[in-house]
C-alpha cells in the first residue's frame, strides 16, 4: 500500500479530473466514492486504484493500486462534501449487444439523481439493455453513480448520437415502442398490454418526449393519477412501468 501526501501528485491532479465527462471518456474511466458503493462495485468489477483515507477503519479488500491519503487529498478528488474516507477509480463498462426482450429507451433524462434511480430500478426490473441519447445526464458522472450505486456493472449502457436509429432497428428485430406521454390516443398503462419483445420511452423531466421520437412510438399510455397531480416524477413513472410489463410477463 502506498501513500500519497501531496494534492499536487500527478495521480491525484488526474482522478480529479474524472469530475469531467469529457476526460472520463478520454480515459475510458471513473470514480466510485463512498463505502458500500465501492465495496458493491468492487464485487463487480476489479478497481484500477483506490484510495483510503489514513484512518480509515472498515474493512476492503486488497488491491494492487491502493494509496492512503489526508482527509485534504480526499475532498480534492471527491464531488461531494463529506466524504466518506474511501474512492476507487474503475474503467466504464464496455457497451454490447442487446441480448434483452425488456428495453428502456431515455431521451433527455437530464436529471442525474432520477438516472440512477432509473439505472437501479431497471436492473431490479430485469431490464438490463439501456439505449440513452446525448441530452440524458452522463451515466459514469459522480451525483448519477452514487445514486445507481453499483447498476452500472450489470447494466449495458448504449450512448446514441440518434434513439430514431436505435428505434428503428429494435423495430426491425420485433420490438414495440411503448411512450409514456398525454397524447390523444394514449391509453391506461393497465391497459396496455405488452407484447413479449417490448421497448419503453421515456423523454425528459420538462418536456417529456421529443414529437419526432413520440411519433415513432407504436403505444402510446399513461399512468391514472388523481387530479390533484399533474404528472409523475420521470423516475417514478419508469419504476411503475417497468414493473406493470414485468406483472404481466409473470416474472
Amino acid at each position: 500500500m502506498k501513500e500519497i501526501t501531496s494534492v499536487k501528485n500527478k495521480t491525484v491532479c488526474e482522478v480529479k479530473k474524472l469530475k469531467q465527462k469529457k476526460y472520463r471518456y478520454e480515459t475510458g474511466t471513473f470514480l466510485a466514492e463512498g463505502y458500500r458503493n465501492v465495496c458493491d462495485s468492487m464485487k463487480k468489477a476489479v478497481p484500477e486504484m483506490v484510495f483510503l483515507e489514513t484512518d480509515f477503519e472498515y474493512p476492503v479488500p486488497e488491491f494492487q493500486n491502493t494509496y492512503l491519503i489526508s482527509k485534504e487529498i480526499m475532498k480534492e478528488i471527491s464531488d461531494t462534501d463529506t466524504p466518506q474516507g474511501i474512492a476507487a477509480v474503475f474503467s466504464i463498462p464496455k457497451e454490447k449487444e442487446i441480448t434483452s426482450q425488456k428495453i428502456l429507451l431515455l431521451n433527455g433524462v437530464s436529471d442525474p439523481g432520477n438516472m440512477g434511480t432509473i439505472l437501479r430500478t431497471a436492473l431490479a426490473a430485469g431490464f438490463t439493455d439501456i439505449f440513452l441519447d446525448e441530452k440524458c445526464a452522463d451515466v459514469y458522472s459522480p451525483k448519477v453513480i452514487r445514486s445507481a450505486m453499483s447498476a452500472v456493472f450489470s447494466l449495458n449502457l448504449i450512448r446514441t448520437k440518434s434513439l430514431e436509429d436505435a428505434i428503428a432497428m429494435l423495430k426491425q428485430n420485433g420490438y414495440l415502442i411503448y411512450a409514456a406521454a398525454l397524447t390523444e390516443d394514449a391509453i391506461s398503462l393497465y391497459k396496455t398490454d405488452f407484447c413479449e419483445k417490448s421497448a419503453l420511452l421515456f423523454g425528459s423531466e420538462a418536456n417529456g418526449i421529443v414529437p419526432e421520437l413520440l411519433a415513432l412510438s407504436d403505444v402510446t399510455y399513461i399512468i391514472p393519477m388523481t387530479k390533484e397531480i399533474e404528472s409523475l416524477n420521470v423516475a417514478v413513472a419508469a419504476g411503475i412501468s417497468m414493473y406493470e410489463l414485468v406483472r404481466q410477463c409473470g416474472e
